[in-house]
């Protein structure tokens, strides 16, 4: 099993009161987003496919898949050629994008968004790392879209997560943690609803946290939201058409070791059986 990280996560941080403000925040958001998500089908968005999260024993319900109707080529966002083979962010001993032959292969597909893919980041997050960086896995993270209002924020987190795994990996660990508890901070602050529901607060939050993390402006000017968009939305349909899974449905947060997904009771659970 991975080593727990000392580092504390920004839940662990809170006092009590401040915890139940968050839930309550976050069970605003997901309403929020259910009523928003009834609008948009007027709009010509398309519902997808609904998806159940792998956890569903303890009721870790992810989001709503949804679509526009888009091209299903990666729409030629500039990547490294690491994350374009292997649609996603490869982590291990040896660093940022470089997989290590013989170890087991850990996939944690994820939505920025997804409440729950927060809470298991905040529960098991640090460890999985920790357990690439000890040799023990290689974690492969795999961005997808399963919240409808993913276009606002998770779009643009996901775009600043592939450039800066791309082009200067070894800020993005620390970019990923960061963007997590940015959200949950939102959510805790009340700002939930701006952040997370508006394209340009959306853009312009994502660009202050990578420069907080010290990412090079260069970086920075290259996210391309629209770019993202597609790649993630080709990725999405390849990860619904995988047969992973002999459901009709797929969910976030999914945790797939070595091509079989991880059926577990908790966290703790799916940390012993990713890293075992």
């Amino acid at each position: 099993m991975a080593k727990s990280s000392n580092k504390k996560s920004a839940t662990e941080k809170m006092s009590p009161k401040e915890r139940e403000r968050l839930e309550k925040a976050k069970q605003q958001l997901q309403a929020k987003r259910k009523k928003a998500q009834k609008a948009r089908t007027t709009r010509n968005i398309t519902i997808g496919v609904i998806v159940v999260a792998a956890l569903v024993a303890i009721g870790l319900i992810g989001g709503v898949l949804w679509s526009k109707k888009s091209s299903s080529k990666a729409g030629g966002a500039s990547y490294s050629q690491s994350v374009k083979s292997n649609k996603g962010i490869v982590l291990s001993k040896d660093g940022v994008g470089k997989r290590v032959k013989g170890l087991p292969n850990v996939e944690l597909y994820s939505d920025y968004v997804c409440v729950h893919c927060l809470d298991l980041e905040q529960a098991i997050g640090h460890d999985l790392v920790q357990a690439a960086k000890d040799g023990k896995i290689n974690l492969i993270f795999k961005p997808v879209v399963t919240m409808s209002s993913h276009y606002s924020w998770g779009f643009p987190a996901a775009t600043a997560a592939l450039q800066v795994a791309s082009k200067q990996p070894q800020k993005f660990v620390d970019l990923h943690f960061a963007l997590t508890d940015q959200v949950l901070k939102d959510a805790k602050e009340g700002r939930a609803e701006s952040s997370l529901t508006s394209i340009e607060e959306g853009k312009k939050e994502v660009a202050q946290v990578a420069k907080e993390q010290g990412i090079d402006q260069a970086v920075i000017d290259s996210f391309d939201v629209d770019k993202t968009k597609d790649t993630l939305q080709a990725w999405t349909k390849d990860w619904v058409n995988s047969g992973l899974t002999d459901k009709k449905s797929y969910g976030t947060p999914m945790l797939v070791r070595d091509g079989k997904v991880i059926q577990a009771k908790s966290f703790k659970d799916m940390l012993e059986q990713a890293t075992k």
